[in-house]
C-alpha cells in the first residue's frame, strides 16, 4: 500500500506540475532567512537547536508530561512484545526524530523551527502509549523513580524559565503521582487535566481580546468616506485577505509597519495607525518596528485623534 501511495503521490505532481519532486523543490525554493532560521546564525545556533532547545519546548508547551507518561507504555511494549505498541512506539520515535533533527531545506542543513503546533501530531500516538502503560509504575519501583525524576526535571526547567504556571502544574502532577492513597485519585486527575483546558478559554480571550479587534476593524473600515491609509501590525497585514475577504479596497488601505522605511516617501499627509497590542505576547519582536514608528511619528506628524480599548490602540495623524 505504501508503494502504491508513493506512486500516486509522485504521479500527481508529475501530471500537474511536470516534476514528481515538485513539492520538494518548492520547499527548497521557499526557504528564506529569518529570525526563525538557524543555518545563517552559525554552528552554535544549530547545536543549541538540536541539543537542549527541543526539551525546553516540550516542557514550556506542556508536552513533557505526555512524553513522560508514555514511557511505561514503551516499557510494556518491549517487555510483553505487543505488536500495536511497537507500531506506536516506532511512530513516536520517527515523529520525535523528525521534529528534533529534520531540516527545512535539502540545499543545506537548517533544523526546522521549534513551532509547538508541529508537535500536536504526537498527542494521539502518545495517548495510546499512555493508556497501554497506565499504572505500571505503581508495581515497578524503577519505573516510578524514572517518572518521578523526569517530572522533577520538568519542574526544574520551568523554574529556570520563570514559568511559574507550568512549574505549579507539573508540581501538582508530581503530588498526584506520589500520593498513593489520595482520596478520589482518579477524579482528582480528571480535575487536574480539565482545569487548565477550561481556564485556557478565559486566558486566551483575555490576552487576545478578539471580539474587540473585530469590532474595531469593522468600525474603522466601514466608513467609506474615510479612505486614508492605515499602518498596522505586520501580522494583521499578512491576514488582510482573511480579515477583509472580497474587499480589495480595505485590503489596499492596510500597510505594514515593518515596511516603514520604504513607505515614508509615499505616505499621505494624513493617515491612521492601528496597533493590536496582542503582538507583545505573540510577536514580541515587532516591538522594534513599533518603536521605530513612534520615533518617526513624533518627529514628523501631529496627533489628531486617539482611542484605546482593550488591546486596540487607534490614532489619527497629520503631517506637521
Amino acid at each position: 500500500f505504501g508503494i502504491l501511495f508513493g506512486f500516486v503521490y509522485l504521479g500527481y505532481f508529475l501530471v500537474e506540475f511536470g516534476d514528481p519532486f515538485y513539492r520538494v523543490a518548492s520547499i527548497n525554493a521557499g526557504h528564506y532567512i529569518s529570525e526563525f532560521t538557524y543555518a545563517d546564525k552559525g554552528i552554535g545556533a544549530i547545536l543549541r537547536r538540536i541539543s537542549y532547545l527541543p526539551i525546553l519546548t516540550f516542557v514550556e508547551r506542556g508536552y513533557w508530561l505526555w512524553i513522560v507518561f508514555a514511557i511505561p507504555g514503551i516499557w510494556v511494549t518491549w517487555k510483553e512484545k505487543i505488536k500495536t505498541g511497537l507500531e506506536f512506539s516506532l511512530a513516536t520515535a520517527c515523529l520525535m526524530l523528525g521534529f528534533w533533527l529534520m531540516t527545512s531545506t535539502l540545499d543545506f542543513y537548517n533544523p526546522i523551527y521549534l513551532n509547538p503546533r508541529h508537535l500536536i501530531i504526537l498527542v494521539p500516538v502518545l495517548a495510546y502509549l499512555i493508556t497501554l502503560g497506565w499504572g505500571k509504575w505503581e508495581t515497578d519501583s524503577d519505573l516510578f523513580k524514572m517518572l518521578f525524576g523526569l517530572i522533577f526535571l520538568g519542574i526544574g526547567i520551568s523554574f529556570f524559565q520563570s514559568d511559574w504556571k507550568m512549574a505549579a502544574f507539573q508540581g501538582v502532577f508530581l503530588l498526584w503521582l506520589t500520593w498513593k492513597k489520595m482520596p478520589l485519585k482518579n477524579l482528582a486527575l480528571v480535575v487536574l487535566l480539565l482545569a487548565p483546558a477550561l481556564f485556557s478559554i478565559y486566558y486566551q480571550s483575555q490576552i487576545k481580546a478578539y471580539p474587540t479587534l473585530i469590532e474595531s476593524l469593522t468600525n474603522t473600515f466601514q466608513n467609506t468616506d474615510n479612505q486614508t491609509p492605515i499602518l498596522t501590525n505586520n501580522f494583521l497585514y499578512f491576514s488582510r485577505e482573511v480579515l477583509f475577504p472580497r474587499d480589495s479596497t480595505s485590503q489596499k488601505r492596510i500597510l505594514p509597519i515593518e515596511k516603514l522605511d520604504s513607505l515614508r516617501p509615499h505616505l499621505a499627509d494624513q493617515f491612521e495607525v492601528f496597533i493590536y497590542e496582542y503582538y507583545r505576547h505573540a510577536y514580541p519582536k515587532e516591538q522594534v518596528d513599533v518603536e521605530a514608528l513612534e520615533l518617526y511619528l513624533e518627529a514628523n506628524f501631529d496627533l489628531v485623534e486617539e482611542s484605546k480599548k482593550d488591546l486596540i490602540w487607534l490614532r489619527s495623524f497629520v503631517r506637521k
